[in-house]
């Protein structure tokens, strides 16, 4: 590699290497406790840096995350309708998913990723 290159390391193949079993499978109790392949995940992805300069908003973030996420996940369930065809260059983009989203104890309705548009419709 030619001295002052610019290098990208693109993280959707980090996650598809040998070293983590079945990446195709969405697994998520990969991240409990006490999971075989726990420690591998945290040393190889690493979103917010790693070291003295990482980012200074980490830890905001994940806690705004995780209250965010548990908020949706109380009020809304969440279906796949359409499997995505996996389109991949730099980053990864499922094309021609669709979802299926819920209200616990309320109407449903399908949304659909359309090129710089979102449709959705009431079931």
């Amino acid at each position: 590699i030619p001295a002052g290159s610019e290098c990208i390391m693109p993280l959707y193949l980090l996650c598809r290497e040998d070293w983590i079993e079945d990446p195709e499978t969405f697994r998520p109790e990969r991240w409990e406790d006490g999971a075989k392949q726990r420690a591998d995940l945290e040393r190889q992805i690493f979103p917010f840096s790693l070291g003295a300069r990482n980012c200074v908003g980490q830890r905001l973030a994940m806690s705004t995350m995780r209250s965010v996420l548990s908020h949706v996940l109380l009020r809304f369930k969440f279906g796949v309708h359409s499997e995505p065809v996996e389109d991949f260059f730099l980053t990864l983009k499922p094309e021609g998913a669709r979802l299926t989203v819920a209200a616990r104890g309320g109407a449903t309705a399908t949304a659909a990723r359309m090129p710089r548009t979102q449709t959705v419709s009431a079931n």
